[in-house]
């Protein structure tokens, strides 16, 4: 069902002999944030609109979110409101997309939300950041990024400088191979061990 309302699949299951699409990484995400985040009736920020984010957000407009905002590059819009719209419609999520360079939006609309995701590349050099150096995280934001190489991103880094819990991408990418996993063997894999191996790698490499 979620591949089928994002129009993209990164699983694949031989069901007697019929393949089935399936995409993980919205699962992946939502699995690796704290267990007392509760999406019901929440509003999430999203900067980006890459294939993650996408499926951030149709993961979340099928569990009960209350609305979406995204933050696309102006050049990618008409697209973003496409897909997304087909989302909106399909789930009855209220949805709405914003120029990512208007910094002064991303800010309202962090202010507005309860989750704030930057779901984009900027960041993997270590030195760059999507939002502006003085950008204010309120109070109890709960702030991810997809990035997981390097382990804590200038955005992270800002954002935990403020006291806001911040989430890397190394758990969503933990938990949608495990959900791929499960989805190919019909067991579960042992995320506790693979994850304190994951950690100790990455973090001994930045």
């Amino acid at each position: 069902e979620s591949a089928s309302l994002i129009g993209m699949v990164n699983t694949v299951v031989n069901k007697n002999g019929k393949l089935i699409g399936h995409n993980t990484d919205g699962y992946g995400f939502f699995a690796s944030l704290p267990q007392e985040f509760d999406l019901k009736d929440k509003t999430i920020t999203i900067l980006g609109g890459s294939g993650a984010a996408t499926a951030i957000s149709a993961y979340a407009a099928q569990n009960g979110v209350g609305k979406i905002n995204m933050f696309n590059k102006a050049k990618y819009l008409d697209v973003t409101i496409e897909r997304q719209g087909r989302v909106a419609e399909q789930t009855g999520t209220k949805i709405e997309i914003f120029d990512i360079a208007d910094k002064k939006q991303i800010q309202e609309k962090a202010n507005d939300a309860d989750l704030l995701v930057n779901a984009n590349s900027v960041g993997m050099d270590g030195i760059s950041t999507v939002v502006s150096a003085d950008m204010v995280f309120k109070e109890g934001l709960l702030v991810a990024d997809v990035i997981y190489q390097p382990f804590e991103t200038p955005f992270l880094r800002l954002a935990k400088a403020q006291g806001a819990t911040t989430i890397n991408g190394l758990g969503m990418l933990l938990f949608q191979a495990a959900e791929a996993f499960r989805l190919w063997t019909g067991e579960m894999m042992p995320t506790a061990e693979i994850w304190q191996a994951l950690e100790e790698k990455y973090k001994s490499e930045n």
